[in-house]
């Protein structure tokens, strides 16, 4: 069940819509022409989930909105324009006379863009209706009461969370007032002490995690880099403009980075304790002010306790009445699952019920796989036994290859386990994950077979995007680039993921100089590129391996650079690069190529002096030579 509404008046015009699937309901809002934000709550039954659904439907239709058609499609927001500030702009200050930090981190984020300096943040405006969506259960009353002691100013994370000023005691000035952070999966922390203190968390350049500022640093994706801070770069820009400015305009000094370089990742202990000077501050009076609006979790936690505790006990009260006047496969099946409700599980009688019931029904499909699945850390044995009696009676073995695979894994029958990882491969072709081809090469290294022509005969039986992505690494890593790039060239040829995920691997090619390689696939990755700025960045990498291949390819470069220039024609690095090709175009003696590019520059772009006179003097000396 999908319903869309929308309301519109002199102020505003936005849209509401509510989806219902089996126990659950996802809300998504915001302004139409938007892709808004969203929000899904969970339901012990899909009557209750409906039931709520309509309840909420009809609150909206009360307060004006209307149903409307679906749109087919809702155009993705539009990056926010870049404002430039005069770069000797005053510091605003505050009535105190201080420095009003939110203004000036308001100018900093409409001068360098959203996210551009910390991941998932950007300023927002003050979203009046926020609250209406999110206090589900709240009257209109205590949604406005809720509401003004709160106010929404910036994204926290790319999926719907926001920061939020929260006034407290009389106080309205934004910068003393905590600041409270609403999770994208519902949750409400109180991350920081003060505007000044979020800007010190967000020196770290990371989003906000339950309450705390993480880098997560995996050694698969970051391998080949000689720090994170130098992958990062690539994506948040003006991460050390943002230090520099906190510095140089604020005052402010930022969190050490000095885990971003070593590769370790984590929280900044800087932001650990501003995080806890603001719980110890706050938390008590904070905590006391939502039980207003919301219960306590210990309230919450024990009313669903008694809740599921009495539905497990009627269960099974009526499903061994059921069993006594008939027993079936399927009751005790039922009666299995009905252990999961608890928090604490009584795994033993679990089983129990299992085993008896497949006594009575030995085939019972939905029985073998629930239980096989249970087994398979606590009886890997037992496990593989039933896995193998699944393939012969399922219509659908191949299912289970990868399952049974894992529990010969366990049981050190690597043998087994490797062919049973072949099976999964070929029996999936289309299969996105690479963890039976990950499997297959660990394998092979126990076994010291050669992992590379296993998994070339895999592909002998069909196309496999997860094979292809893995031989890369392999070839890569035994630096056969050749066969690497031919690899790659097949993952993203059958792959439909993100242009960034080919972007990184170009960046390795790049690193070993490959430059021919990396050229191929960062054209690639533009091909799939929706992001103006990604795609600018993009450009400018492609006509930089163009430039380092040997022979130099000039005119490559240049158009190249060219076509980054008119994604963004205020891009320094672009002007330098152009100026660059034609200051080639002269050494190579290409006069008339020499010539048309550094007229360019002088014609587009805005030089200091000193750099004018090397394009004027390079210019004359191509005068001197009749051209």
């Amino acid at each position: 069940m999908k319903t869309y509404l929308e309301y519109k008046d002199e102020k505003s015009h936005k849209f509401w819509q509510i989806e219902v699937s089996k126990n659950t309901f996802t809300v998504t809002y915001g302004k139409v022409g938007t892709n808004g934000q969203s929000k899904t709550k969970e339901f012990d039954t899909a009557e209750k989930a409906t039931s709520e659904a309509e309840k909420i439907i009809k609150q909206k239709l009360k307060k004006g909105y209307k149903e409307v058609a679906i749109p087919i499609e809702k155009p993705k927001k539009k990056p926010q324009e870049e404002k430039i500030e005069p770069e000797n702009s005053e510091v605003k200050t505050s009535k105190s006379g201080e420095i009003d930090y939110y203004a000036e981190l308001v100018k900093f984020d409409n001068k360098y863009g959203g996210e551009n300096f910390a991941k998932g943040f950007w300023i927002v405006d003050d979203e009046a209706d926020f609250f209406e969506d999110w206090l589900y259960d709240v009257s209109d009353e205590q949604i406005k009461e809720y509401s003004q002691s709160v106010q929404v100013f910036a994204s926290a994370d790319g999926t719907g969370a926001r920061y939020a000023f929260w006034f407290t005691d009389g106080n309205t000035d934004k910068n003393k007032a905590p600041i409270i952070c609403y999770g994208s999966e519902g949750q409400i922390d109180l991350v920081a002490e003060n505007i000044k203190d979020l800007i010190k968390m967000l020196s770290y350049g990371c989003e906000v995690m339950d309450g705390t500022f993480y880098h997560g640093i995996y050694e698969e994706d970051y391998e080949d880099y000689d720090n994170y801070l130098a992958y990062m770069l690539t994506y948040r820009p003006h991460f050390l403009t943002f230090r520099e400015w906190m510095k140089e305009t604020l005052g402010i000094k930022p969190v050490s980075i000095k885990n971003l370089k070593n590769n370790k990742g984590g929280e900044s202990k800087k932001i650990e304790k501003l995080h806890k000077k603001a719980l110890k501050k706050y938390k008590k009076a904070f905590d006391k002010w939502q039980h207003q609006f919301y219960p306590s979790d210990e309230e919450l936690n024990k009313a669903h306790y008694d809740k599921k505790q009495t539905i497990y006990e009627q269960t099974k009260a009526e499903l061994l009445d059921e069993i006594a006047k008939k027993p079936t496969g399927d009751l005790y099946l039922k009666l299995a699952e009905n252990e999961t409700i608890l928090e604490e599980i009584n795994h033993e009688q679990m089983l129990s019920y299992f085993e008896k019931g497949l006594e009575i029904a030995p085939n019972h499909i939905d029985l073998l796989i629930k239980y096989t699945k249970k087994l398979t850390f606590s009886s890997p044995e037992r496990a593989a036994e039933l896995y193998t009696k699944l393939i012969q009676i399922h219509p659908e073995p191949k299912k289970f290859y990868s399952d049974i695979a894992f529990v010969y894994k366990q049981n050190n029958d690597l043998e087994k386990a490797l062919k049973y990882y072949q099976k999964d491969i070929i029996s999936n072709p289309d299969s996105y994950g690479t963890y039976s081809q990950d499997y297959l090469v660990e394998i092979c290294k126990k076994l010291k077979k050669k992992a590379i022509p296993i998994l070339e005969e895999t592909l002998k039986e069909g196309t496999n995007k997860g094979t292809y992505k893995v031989l890369y690494k392999q070839y890569f890593k035994k630096e056969n680039y050749e066969k690497a790039l031919e690899n790659v060239l097949k993952y993203i040829k059958h792959s439909d993921e993100q242009a960034h995920n080919y972007t990184d691997i170009a960046d390795r090619f790049f690193k070993k100089e490959r430059y021919e390689a990396a050229a191929q696939i960062y054209s690639k990755s533009l091909e799939r590129e929706t992001w103006d700025d990604r795609k600018m960045r993009l450009y400018n990498n492609i006509g930089l391996c163009y430039f380092r291949i040997k022979p130099m390819h000039i005119d490559k470069a240049l158009e190249a650079f060219k076509n980054a220039y008119k994604i963004d024609n205020n891009e320094v690095a672009m002007h330098a690069n152009i100026q660059l090709c034609g200051m080639h175009y002269f050494v190579q003696k290409e006069y008339d190529k020499a010539t048309a590019t550094l007229k360019f520059c002088l014609a587009n772009f805005d030089y200091e002096t000193q750099k004018t006179k090397k394009v004027v003097n390079a210019l004359e000396k191509l005068a001197d030579k009749g051209l």
